[in-house]
């Protein structure tokens, strides 16, 4: 449930909000050649379409307390693991 909930935020995360290496990355061609405006529109266009439609086939979900009660007895055996903040 956690790892399906943190796809959907990363779809909707480069959705709207871009980081800067894939915005680098749509500007060139595999061998390192700038690509048009157009062509750089396009790849954009195409990426956003990913990341909607998974958002279609997956849209946020509101989990009750018993669902949260659920996933947090077993993510509590992960805490030791990572130090305190």
């Amino acid at each position: 449930m956690i790892k399906k909930e943190m796809l959907v935020m990363l779809h909707y995360d480069n959705l709207h909000n871009p980081p800067p290496a894939l915005l680098t990355d749509i500007t060139r061609t595999a061998d390192g050649k700038l690509l048009s405006a157009t062509a750089q529109q396009k790849r954009l266009q195409q990426l956003n379409a990913t990341h909607e439609a998974h958002l279609k086939e997956t849209p946020f979900e509101d989990f009750d307390d018993e669902d949260l009660a659920e996933v947090r007895a077993p993510a509590t055996r992960f805490l030791p693991v990572y130090p305190a903040a």
